[in-house]
């Protein structure tokens, strides 16, 4: 729906809009379908109101057996879940949010994005997996340099004479081959 009140459907593959899009909005379109990001809209009744081609391949659905449903009854598996919880949240409080989930159906992690609008709400989900594996891996090595750098300098840790360094590990630590 734009400021006139005028509402009008995007188009899918296979159909046309039911009337003229405004003008500009066949280069938003275009560039929203060009996202490698899944990217939906939902009215104010969590229908879905737009859904990206990436939305489509993550869900395993056609645009078609989505648009108009609510996207409590097609994606049952996300009632009681954060998203829902920050969906709502954002929708009543008029506030956009961004938060991550491990999804572990996929073993992937997510960052969403929530934007409510007066129409409803707009959705974004990247796959942040790489980036927190490398975060998690940053982490691993800064303590694996910390606890090196301790025994280095304390006293108990003493050489083994092959050129390895024989450190004690305290209680609840774990060490592993660097």
């Amino acid at each position: 729906m734009d400021n006139t009140g005028e509402s009008y459907s995007l188009p899918c593959e296979g159909c046309q809009p039911t009337q003229a899009l405004p003008t500009g909005w066949s280069e938003l379109v275009s560039a929203v379908e060009s996202l490698t990001e899944v990217f939906f809209t939902l009215d104010r009744h969590w229908h879905f109101t737009y859904v990206n081609a990436e939305t489509e391949e993550y869900l395993g659905r056609s645009r078609a057996e989505l648009l108009g449903k609510c996207i409590w009854d097609e994606c049952p598996q996300l009632r009681g879940t954060a998203y829902e919880t920050q969906a709502r949240v954002a929708v009543e409080q008029s506030s956009p949010c961004a938060f991550e989930l491990y999804d572990p159906a996929r073993k992937r992690w997510k960052e969403l994005h929530i934007l409510p609008s007066a129409s409803g709400v707009a959705v974004t989900c990247v796959d942040t997996s790489e980036r927190k594996l490398r975060q998690d891996a940053e982490r691993d090595n800064s303590l694996r340099f910390q606890v090196v750098a301790r025994a280095t300098s304390c006293p108990s840790s003493r050489s083994a004479g092959n050129g390895m360094l024989l450190v004690p590990v305290p209680p609840g630590a774990s060490m592993t081959p660097m």
